[in-house]
């Protein structure tokens, strides 16, 4: 991506007062928010090592007769020894911000003979932005290159970029979230700042949420899946303004924050085979790409705002607004449940109202394969969730998959799965004592990070009991064959699509994508709660979940997974006809229950 960074924009941006109004609190608050005129929208982050666009670029060659997949397989050849996280996010999230989203599948060629879905247009979109001109803020960490401060991006810089490109321009902005060396982008089109006093001389300690559209989707995604994320900060406050260089990253901040931010104004696509003028015209573009002022200037005396804070009732699903809504009217969602969030929900121990859930096996223990079922009884209507915390404190979400109805009445007991389920629950190693979080609030739960499908070519096989792992035997001592689903192989030899799918419906874990620093915070805390050490709220950035969520209740099942008990086959040594001892008499002993 080609960087270019003008000297007077950050001069004009070196003029910054804190502009905001009262809000109610334990503290006299000040909050500040803005969003952008237009939404981006969520894509696919075309991952390196899947070869995950040369499907769509296959495609373009066919109607035009250039060789743009033969130039990514050998530029960017898919494999096991790519780093995991390479790929395009920042074309998905540069074109996200310039380009119409497209919605509905086309036919395109003299004939219509190709056929063009949702995702390889966004493919097609995202790889003429690989090397777009753009303005940026920050120093990449880790690239051995300009400054290595842990602290860069500055939290000053950050608020007055949200300030000038989100509120007062109305524009999104796009940032890396990954503080370490790897580059993790999204384009971010709301925010919210709330700080107080804290201390004196002008201390401040503020609170910054963003909301941002999430890559965690299929290719053929449409519309916004909203990721949230949260941050602490300090600064001085004097004069009613910000005093620059004062800022610094707080709490699990310090660790994990924004690394640095950018705003794309010209599209230039990194392969030499992609036309950008042809493919607007496959995706039937008509109309110029999205281009807001590149360079706007920040008032000296900028508008006190005014916008009202978030609406907590409106559903975290909401539809991307449209440029005619009024900007009074975008109000972030407010019910997306940020990773801090979630672990501060786990780490509290208290509840509104009364819920009790349990394993069905008494004692707890289960070997590795076993099915597993979580019932329970809530004194209140409500949505249930189901956490799942392994034994090395990796987090998941057990209940609800998609597809499930998890809204429960007061007083009456639920099962998970149910009596009409399609999946059920396996245990899985690690052995180790696992716990399940058990929450019921008054509204869905909308966790931010959660994948919304399979990631494809990787999927999470579920562990297998003995009597699974065996194909039924026919009459002939041989396993019977089984039909085999039509799949074609992918670029990588890997599982086909039907062959994930296949996996999809017998595991019910369900994972995050979360960027690397973030999920080694949650793992840490997570360990630290399981090995029952006290959690302060400092530790997760001082979060209240009934703040968050309102009342909700929350219970634990602990459970232990051991390996399967093998047991030793006996057989027959006396001659054929006559009795005789058998070689082996015993089964192992089981292991002792903890």
């Amino acid at each position: 991506m080609k960087i270019t960074t003008h000297l007077s924009l950050i001069i004009l941006l070196a003029v910054f007062t804190s502009t905001a109004f009262t809000s109610t609190g334990a503290l006299a608050s000040t909050v500040e928010e803005g969003h952008a005129q237009t939404t981006p929208w969520s894509g696919y982050w075309w991952p390196h090592r899947q070869g995950a666009l040369l499907k769509p670029l296959a495609k373009y060659d066919t109607l035009t007769g250039k060789k743009a997949e033969a130039w990514e397989r050998k530029t960017h050849p898919p494999g096991d020894d790519v780093p995991k996280w390479h790929g395009y996010c920042h074309a998905w999230a540069a074109a996200s911000l310039m380009e119409t989203e497209p919605v509905k599948s086309r036919s395109a060629g003299p004939q219509g003979q190709v056929q063009l879905g949702v995702g390889d247009q966004k493919g097609l979109l995202s790889v003429c932005h690989a090397r777009d001109v753009a303005n940026s803020w920050g120093d990449r960490f880790g690239d051995n290159q300009g400054s290595e401060d842990k602290q860069d991006l500055a939290p000053d810089t950050l608020w007055r970029l949200l300030k000038l490109y989100v509120q007062q321009q109305g524009v999104p902005l796009v940032l890396d979230v990954e503080a370490g060396a790897e580059v993790w982008n999204y384009p971010i089109y709301a925010y919210r700042i709330e700080h107080a006093p804290q201390g004196g001389a002008g201390q401040q300690l503020a609170r910054l949420t963003l909301w941002m559209a999430d890559d965690a989707v299929a290719p053929d995604y449409v519309g916004v899946k909203v990721r949230r994320q949260s941050y602490q900060f300090t600064f001085t406050k004097r004069n009613e303004s910000v005093v620059m260089g004062s800022a610094k990253w707080v709490g699990p901040s310090k660790e994990d924050h924004p690394d640095f931010a950018w705003y794309p104004y010209v599209a230039v696509a990194e392969n030499p085979e992609i036309d950008y003028a042809i493919v607007r015209n496959l995706v039937g573009v008509a109309q110029q790409p999205n281009t807001p002022q590149p360079n706007p200037t920040l008032p000296a005396t900028p508008d006190v705002s005014t916008s009202p804070a978030p609406d907590p009732d409106n559903p975290s699903s909401h539809p991307s607004p449209g440029p005619e809504t009024p900007v009074a009217n975008r109000r972030p969602p407010a019910s997306v449940v940020s990773p801090l969030e979630l672990v501060s929900l786990i780490a509290n121990k208290t509840s509104s109202f009364g819920l009790d859930i349990s394993v069905d096996r008494f004692g707890g223990r289960y070997e590795e394969g076993d099915e597993l079922v979580v019932t329970g009884v809530s004194d209140r209507d409500g949505y249930l969730s189901l956490l799942y915390i392994s034994a090395e404190g990796d987090l998941s979400l057990l209940y609800p998959q998609a597809g499930d109805n998890n809204q429960i009445r007061a007083k009456q007991e639920f099962t998970v799965p149910g009596a009409k389920a399609d999946k059920s629950i396996r245990v899985a190693k690690p052995f180790g004592t696992h716990r399940i979080k058990a929450v019921v609030t008054s509204r869905p739960l909308h966790l931010s990070g959660l994948y919304a499908w399979q990631e494809k070519y990787e999927p999470k096989q579920p562990p297998q009991s003995q009597a699974q792992a065996k194909p039924p035997a026919t009459a002939q001592g041989k396993p019977e064959a089984k039909p085999q689903p039509d799949t074609q192989p992918s670029p990588t030899g890997k599982p086909s699509e039907a062959e994930n799918q296949q996996a999809v419906r017998a595991t019910p874990y369900q994972s995050f994508r979360w960027h690397p620093t973030q999920r080694r915070l949650v793992q840490r805390l997570l360990l630290a709660y399981i090995g029952r050490k006290d959690l302060d709220e400092e530790q997760f950035g001082n979060i209240d979940p009934h703040a968050v969520l309102g009342e909700f209740a929350q219970d634990e099942a602990a459970f232990y997974v051991g390996p399967q008990e093998q047991k030793v086959e006996t057989k027959p040594a006396g001659k054929a006809g006559q009795p005789g001892k058998p070689a082996g008499t015993q089964q192992s002993k089981p292991k002792p229950k903890p």
